[in-house]
């Protein structure tokens, strides 16, 4: 862990759910457990067709079967932990690139069922590499496939990245358990959802919620968000923007 940063610790709640969460004081992590735990952004409660998606989740439990939830730009965990509040029987898969933040999610989500991967989602199986694109902010970081120099901002280090692997959809489907079935991928990585909706895409349909962030307002002409408008645009399914987030939801949950 950097000491450059103090360490400290968040008692949390959702429902009757109690976890404990180190975050970073004086960084981004305040920000995002606020939005959270306290603005509540990725509460499924305020959609309209709860009521649908709550029959949904029954018959599945009935069926033995348990969400399966991925968490891509993971951070420190904060959506996953409230996520396991609202869905105690959810299994996580949740991919972190940067490694200070990946070894502080995993104490996070410490006892909440999944997987923890230390890489970057992408459209292709290979190599990422991460880079600081604003020296050092922890919601900076971001990833490229090496070496797509035209990626970089103006002001990142590319002589300062690391690589991790990349992972996509479709391999963290065929390697989850046979118990559970596409719920939510979540998706919030700081523009490379271009990547991601570059490639193979036929996974999306299988998950009646995806919730992803667009990052256009912070890559101006970068065309990060048109594969996943082109995506969704196609698709029976609902398109909710919510915050900062865009929610898109199957018109047929199955």
């Amino acid at each position: 862990m950097d000491m450059r940063h103090t360490v400290a610790i968040a008692e949390l709640r959702v429902g009757n759910f109690r976890h404990r969460m180190s975050y970073r004081k004086g960084t981004t992590d305040e920000f995002l457990l606020g939005q959270v735990f306290k603005e509540c952004v990725y509460r499924l409660n305020g959609l309209a067709r709860i009521a649908e998606i709550s029959a949904f989740l029954q018959r599945k439990a009935e069926e033995g079967l348990r969400p399966l939830i991925i968490d891509a730009g993971a951070n420190i965990g904060a959506v996953s932990v409230y996520l396991r509040g609202v869905l105690p029987n959810a299994y996580f898969v949740c991919i972190e690139p940067v490694p200070e933040t990946f070894r502080l999610r995993e104490q996070n989500m410490a006892g909440i069922a999944g997987r923890m991967l230390h890489a970057g989602l992408a459209g292709h199986a290979g190599e990422l590499e991460v880079y600081d694109a604003d020296h050092g902010k922890f919601d900076s970081y971001r990833t490229a496939n090496a070496p797509d120099r035209a990626f970089y901002p103006a002001d990142g280090d590319p002589s300062a990245s690391t690589k991790v692997p990349a992972v996509t959809v479709r391999q963290i489907l065929e390697q989850s358990p046979a118990d559970t079935y596409p719920f939510i991928v979540k998706i919030d990585i700081e523009g490379a959802e271009r990547d991601v909706f570059t490639g193979d895409t036929g996974w999306f349909h299988r998950f009646p919620l995806a919730i992803v962030e667009v990052h256009d307002w912070l890559m101006p002409r970068s065309g990060t968000a048109a594969p996943f408008l082109k995506v969704i645009a196609e698709a029976q399914r609902d398109f909710i923007i919510h915050g900062e987030n865009i929610i898109s939801m199957a018109y047929d949950l199955g």
